[in-house]
């Protein structure tokens, strides 16, 4: 393989890497848009939970107890810790996921980098390699004028 398509061909890799690493920055802004919708339902539902607790303190306290209705508080209340302990464990799968995601998208930009290094390199020697070899060049013409004249 010739120098000049090892060159090109870096750069390409270059340039899929840094493709791969804006997907990956993608996806992980997306995890984290999902983790915040999970955190703000969480609080939602911990809030509506909070209420269903205090509406059944207030059934069970009040001077006039009903069985019947403390009994349908007490299965909201129920129902809401239901609710809070599956919204909570869907916020903790959402916040691995984006800690997952984050990870991901740093390999990638190491990747780039070393991609984008690589090519980088990879071009200054062939600069450096036609520099050297145009200087010889003159050199050699400049030496065999000499000879002639």
């Amino acid at each position: 393989m010739k120098r000049d398509q090892a060159v090109k061909q870096l750069a390409e890799i270059a340039g899929i890497r840094e493709v791969q690493r804006m997907r990956a920055e993608t996806d992980a802004m997306r995890a984290a848009t999902v983790r915040a919708e999970k955190e703000r339902s969480l609080s939602d539902c911990e809030r509506r939970s909070r209420s269903a607790h205090e509406n059944w303190l207030e059934g069970v306290s009040a001077t006039s107890f009903v069985p019947e209705l403390v009994h349908l508080l007490a299965r909201h209340v129920i129902g809401s810790d239901i609710a809070v302990h599956n919204v909570a464990a869907e916020a903790d799968r959402a916040a691995e996921e984006l800690s997952s995601r984050a990870t991901a998208f740093h390999r990638a930009q190491v990747r780039q980098d070393l991609a984008r290094d690589a090519a980088r390199s990879a071009a200054d020697r062939d600069i450096r390699r036609i520099d050297e070899a145009a200087l010889q060049d003159a050199l050699d013409r400049h030496a065999q004028r000499r000879r002639v004249g």
